[in-house]
Formats: structure tokens, C-alpha cells, sequence
């Protein structure tokens, strides 16, 4: 499918925003040939990130800790250098000021800044040198600066960027964890003067990913619009939707910046963390932060009754639990999942679906011979067509049995994969062996009578790398250097068992074996499965029976815990900043505007609260008398949905009524 506004290529199904109904334009402008197979000729591409170091005007710092069998993963805060515009006499030059000197010398003071290392080969020289001719050749902000930087003048003005201007190019400093991240631009010569940019700077892409914005193009600023058919304006153009509008494919190959693999992906990142930036720089706001707070009405009431500092009454909010991925966001998401079984009774499966980087779908719109991890789009995108391929055949399709209620959430591992955990609630309860075989199993097919389903479970659905005496893994180890945490190998079973408070034992007979990874193994090794959803979709997908309620709250709290915090926050926005390891999976994820995180049937939550002790907001600078009139204005779920119960008779019944069918919904159908 292609949308006719802006020529998106989309899977049959999908329903992402690309352009907002025409009202999203960004150019994209031609990088010659001559530079773009420079770019991204393999040599590059397999070092891009280094080459776009070494090449950079400016740097984007970060935590990185991307494993090295993964997407580029980006942690805690993120921070911006630029050079000044002359080097000190004292040090060698940096960054931009390098492009100052002549090829040669230029490519030596790269090569000296990125020297060889064990295991990290010494960059090329001649690609370094080719590279910095043709940046030279045809982008105009590295011409600037060699003109000015050979020039007497003692500060640099850049004013080709419409009306923001760079005053006195200088050295820069860490920026801030929310808002604008701001460069710290100092003048050269003997009077040291201080101006800014944020990241909002429409110079600061085209400077800090040199490689990607070979030409210059500027990036994202505030000042961007979005509009309609008669060109005017109808709003402000985000960061968000001017990224994803980037990273659409459309008819005509990958873009340049497409094309650029993992720095790509780094970039994703980085924008991402930018979103998140100003986001939380809204919640940061003196109005929200300083002033605001939170207490129960009868507390506030009092406090104005006895004349108390209005002050003193309560506590800041912080971090909301509005925002997503935050500590408050997950508990919250527990809380409505649990639910479910309240009125459902307890969950029957337990699922875990993960991303199959050579599925057909992926391979097929990648570049011949690329890795997947570097085009984490094709990969978020396809997987979450298959998920929804996969749920709809298990609630509309009926496969286990009717289905009451269900949740899921969307993770990613530490390399990248993304993968989802879902809860599935069934009209039919599987309470006997013979019900369980007929779901789940946990053998090795026979290779003779099912060649293909042999290949599927020895390829997607055995645990790896095998631990104990052979090949322990470091991973299943971790917290038990003499045992893994999975608990496999698993014991050879004659039948299924069923048993108290864990997981069942799964039929395991042992009745054929397999060559995996250079091991021979038997059903010891097995991961639960289903044969039927196995053999559709290709990838692990892991099928437990949970059935007791303390696995039930293990699975719950499992599929939505919040990330791990070992220390004692006093700011929990700083923290969140700190904290957060951030993947190129998730990035686009969260870009595209995919879903992440589903509850069937939708759980409305209400305030419960005693009488007069409801939660409250108000402004700590205001006038008592003010502060009464707010906070009886204020209402809660509780209250309004006992308003309703007084005023309509019909709503009384609403808890008890049968709900509807359950249906996934258009976009779940959607099938790559």
C-alpha cells in the first residue's frame, strides 16, 4: 500500500500516521552520488558510528551499552560538545576545528584521536581522507568554517539558519537531563562570554551526524509547522512526527539516511531521548513542580481551618504515572491487569512471543546481506503485524477456545529483539493432563512423521546455550553460578503433572533427539510450545499453563514490571533520566506511535477514597479562601460514577451485565 500524500509504502493492515493526511511535509534532500556510495560503502558501514566520530562537528555523549550482538542501545543522560572556533595553542584540535587543517593532516589527527585497540582495528586512512574531501566539496557549514576559522575575525557568526544565529562558536558542556539540551557555545579569543543553543537548533543534527546530513540539510526546529492543503498553517510540526515522517519508506529506495545502518539507529535514539527530554520538561515546569501539590481534601481543609502554611501540607508531584515507562506507569498497568482475574477468574496461558530476525518480511525489505539489528523500523513494524496476527487468531479465531479477557505488553531484550508476554483468559479451563498435552508441548516431534515441526522446535524452541556441565551460560547464571535460573536442564516425565503453586511439569518422553548447536539433546531441553502457532509464525514463541494463583502472580508481575532501581531517588525525574537504558528497538517503537500494552476488557480505573480523602491539587501560593474554592470543584472517578448510579437506574447494572464478545479490532487483523 502507498499513501497518496506522501508516497509511504505500508504492510496490507497497517494504519501508521505517516503524514498526518498531507499535512506533514519534510524535504528530503538528494545527497550526490559520489558521496552516498562513499557513505555507505561496507568498509564504512561497518564502523559508520566510529567514521561519524572521527568526521563530526559537534559530539552527542552518552552512555553506550550496546552488547556487542545487538542494536545500538543508549543509557541515562545524553550531552552535546562542539569545538571552539581556533584550537588552543597548547592542545590539538578537535571536532570542527579539524576540518581546518589539510587532508593529510586532518586524517592524522583522526587516526590519533581514534588509534587502534585490541579487538578494534585502526580506521582506514584513505576512507578518512576521501570522506573529508568531498564533506569539504559539498557541505556548506564545514566551508564556513574553514573560511572563518582561516580568517582574523575573532568569532564565528553562522546566520544562513534563518533567524537563530551562532555567536562566537566555542567549547561546549554537559547539558541538562529534561528540556532543551543545551550547547554551551564559548567565544574564542581572551574575553570568555557564555551564549546557548538546545538541541531544538535546526545546526545540531546536520553538525552532529555529519554522515547522515552530508549536505547539510537542517534538521528539526521549533519553528516548523504543519499544514493544509492550502499551505497554511495548522499547527506546530513536532519532533515526533518529523521523525517518523523520516523514517517511512517510500516508492524509490532507502533514503540516505535509511541507508546509513547503525548510526541510523543511533540517531533514532538520540531523537527519541530528545522527546523524552521536553517532555519531562513540561512535567519539570515551576508550575507543576515548585507550586502543585498533592493532598487529600480533608488535610487541605483543615490546614485552612487552623491558618497552616499551605506549604507545608502534602507533597510535590514528581514524576505522574501518566508518563509511559515510568515506575508509577507500570504499577498502574499491573494493577488494571489484575483485575481481570477478578471478575474471569485466573489466566490460563501464558505466552511469550520474540522477534524472528529472518523472517521472510524482514530479509525481503532490507538490503541483500544486511543485518537486521541495524533496521530496527522494518523489524518493530513487522513484528508487531505478526503479533496481531497471532492475537487475532487466538481470540477471533478461537484456536485454544473462547476467550474472556487478555493483556499484553511489549518488551525488548538487552540486544534489541522485541518480544511480548500475554495473558489469555479462557472461557473453557484447562484443569486436566490430557487437556494440557493437547495445548503444549514440551517434546521433540519425530523427524520422520513431521520434518518440518522438527526443524521449527530444534531451531526456535530449545534452550540455549545449553547450561551445566557442557556449555554453561553466563546468562542462566547469574544469580546461581551451580544452577540455571530456567531450571534446565528439566527432568524426562511419562506424563504431565500438574502441581501446586508452579508451572506443570510437562509431559517429557524422550523419545527422539536432535543435533543442536553441536550437542546432541533430547526433550530435557524443549520450551513449551504450541505446534499449530509454531509452525504459522516461525520465531520462539513460548506457551506456559498457569493455573495457581502464585503464578499467576508471578506471570502478572512479571510481564509488568517496572525497569530496576537499586537506589533511593530524591528526584524521580533526574532518576528516570539516569536510569533509563534506552535500545534502537524501542526508540522506533515509541516513533512509529505502535502500541504497547493492551487490556481486554478495558479496566477504567476509579479514585477509590473514603469520604473527604479524595486527592487533591492545588497551588501552595494561592490564597486559602482560592484554595477551598478549587479543591471543592475538584471531582474523582469514584464520585462521578456514584453520581451516575443515583441519576440512573440502568447503570446500577452495568458491573454485573454480560459484557460483549471479545475483539481484537481492525489493526489486529492487519497480517504481513
Amino acid at each position: 500500500m502507498e499513501c497518496p500524500k506522501c508516497r509511504a509504502l505500508q504492510f496490507r493492515g497497517e494504519t501508521l500516521s505517516c503524514c498526518g493526511k498531507g499535512s506533514v511535509s519534510v524535504p528530503l534532500p538528494e545527497v550526490p552520488d559520489v558521496l552516498h556510495r562513499a557513505i555507505c560503502q561496507p568498509a564504512v558501514l561497518n564502523r559508520i558510528r566510529v567514521y561519524n566520530m572521527a568526521l563530526s562537528m559537534a559530539s552527542t555523549g552518552h552512555q553506550n551499552l550496546s552488547p556487542s550482538y545487538g542494536m545500538f542501545v543508549l543509557g541515562g543522560k545524553t550531552y552535546h560538545r562542539i569545538a571552539a572556533q581556533f584550537a588552543h595553542p597548547s592542545a590539538p584540535p578537535g571536532f570542527a576545528q579539524i576540518y581546518i587543517l589539510d587532508t593529510a593532516a586532518a586524517t592524522q589527527r583522526r587516526l590519533d584521536v581514534f588509534p587502534a585497540r585490541p579487538g578494534v582495528p585502526l580506521l582506514n586512512a584513505d576512507i578518512l581522507a576521501e570522506l573529508h574531501e568531498l564533506l569539504v566539496m559539498h557541505n556548506p557549514w564545514i566551508g564556513q568554517y574553514r573560511s572563518a576559522g582561516r580568517d582574523p575575525a575573532p568569532e564565528l557568526h553562522w546566520s544562513s539558519c534563518g533567524s537563530i544565529n551562532i555567536d562566537g562558536m566555542g567549547l561546549g558542556a554537559i547539558s541538562d537531563g529534561s528540556g532543551p539540551r543545551h550547547i554551551i557555545l564559548r567565544h574564542s579569543g581572551d574575553d570568555i562570554g557564555f551564549t546557548s543553543i538546545d538541541d531544538a537548533h535546526p545546526l545540531y543534527h546536520p553538525l552532529a551526524y555529519v554522515l547522515l546530513f552530508p549536505t547539510g540539510a537542517l534538521g528539526w526546529c521549533c519553528g516548523l509547522s504543519r499544514v493544509n492543503n492550502e499551505l497554511e498553517s495548522i499547527g506546530t510540526l513536532t519532533l515526533h512526527k518529523w521523525a517518523r515522517f523520516l523514517m517511512m519508506r517510500r516508492s524509490g529506495g532507502l533514503s540516505h539516511l535509511q541507508s546509513c545502518a547503525s548510526l541510523a539507529s543511533e540517531f533514532w535514539c538520540d531523537v527519541w531521548a530528545q522527546v523524552e527530554s521536553r517532555n519531562l520538561a513540561f512535567v519539570r515546569r515551576a508550575a507543576t513542580q515548585s507550586q502543585i501539590r498533592n493532598s487529600h481534601f480533608a488535610a487541605v481543609d483543615d490546614a485552612i481551618d487552623r491558618n497552616a502554611a499551605l506549604g507545608q501540607v502534602g507533597t510535590p508531584v514528581w514524576l505522574p504515572a501518566s508518563f509511559v515507562g515510568s515506575a508509577k506507569w507500570y504499577r498502574g498497568l499491573f494493577h488494571d491487569a489484575m483485575m481481570l482475574p477478578t471478575l474471569y477468574q485466573f489466566p490460563d496461558l501464558f505466552i511469550t512471543m520474540t522477534c524472528n530476525p529472518r523472517w521472510e518480511e524482514i530479509t525481503s525489505n532490507i538490503p541483500v546481506g544486511a543485518d537486521a539489528q541495524d533496521f530496527p523500523d522494518i523489524v518493530a513494524r513487522v513484528f508487531y503485524a505478526k503479533w496481531m496476527a497471532l492475537l487475532h487468531d487466538i481470540v477471533e479465531g478461537m484456536i485454544f477456545g473462547r476467550v474472556l479477557a487478555f493483556c499484553w505488553r511489549i518488551e525488548w531484550q538487552f540486544r534489541g529483539w522485541p518480544h511480548v508476554h500475554c495473558m489469555i483468559i479462557l472461557a473453557r479451563k484447562l484443569l486436566t493432563a490430557q487437556q494440557i498435552d493437547g495445548v503444549v508441548s514440551a517434546e521433540i516431534p519425530d523427524p520422520s512423521l513431521h520434518p518440518e515441526l522438527f526443524q521449527m522446535v530444534t531451531e526456535f524452541m530449545m534452550h540455549g546455550p545449553f547450561c551445566g556441565d557442557t556449555v554453561p551460560a553466563a546468562r542462566c547464571h547469574q544469580d546461581d553460578p551451580l544452577n540455571c535460573k530456567y531450571r534446565y536442564p528439566k527432568a524426562l516425565q511419562p506424563t504431565t503433572a500438574l502441581c501446586s503453586g508452579h508451572f506443570p511439569l510437562y509431559r517429557r518422553r524422550g523419545l527422539h533427539s536432535a543435533q543442536v548447536r553441536g550437542h546432541q539433546v533430547s526433550d530435557e531441553w524443549v520450551v513449551p510450545h504450541n505446534a499449530l502457532l509454531l509452525m504459522r509464525y516461525r520465531c520462539h514463541i513460548n506457551v506456559e499453563i498457569c493455573g495457581q494463583l502464585k503464578v499467576i502472580k508471578y506471570c502478572f508481575k512479571y510481564v509488568f514490571k517496572a525497569p530496576d532501581y537499586a537506589t533511593v531517588c530524591l528526584d524521580e525525574i533526574d532518576h528516570f533520566i539516569s536510569s533509563r537504558v534506552l535500545s534502537a528497538g524501542e526508540a522506533v517503537w515509541r516513533i512509529l506511535g505502535l502500541k504497547l500494552h493492551q487490556e481486554y476488557p478495558p479496566v477504567q480505573r476509579l479514585d477509590i477514597h473514603l469520604p473527604r480523602h479524595q486527592r487533591v491539587t492545588f497551588d501552595a501560593a494561592d490564597a486559602p479562601i482560592a484554595v477551598r474554592s478549587s479543591i471543592r470543584q475538584l471531582t474523582t472517578t469514584l464520585l462521578q460514577w456514584f453520581l451516575l448510579n443515583d441519576r440512573d437506574p440502568a447503570a446500577r447494572l452495568l458491573l454485573y451485565a454480560e459484557l460483549p464478545g471479545v475483539r481484537v479490532g481492525a489493526s489486529s487483523r492487519a497480517r504481513v
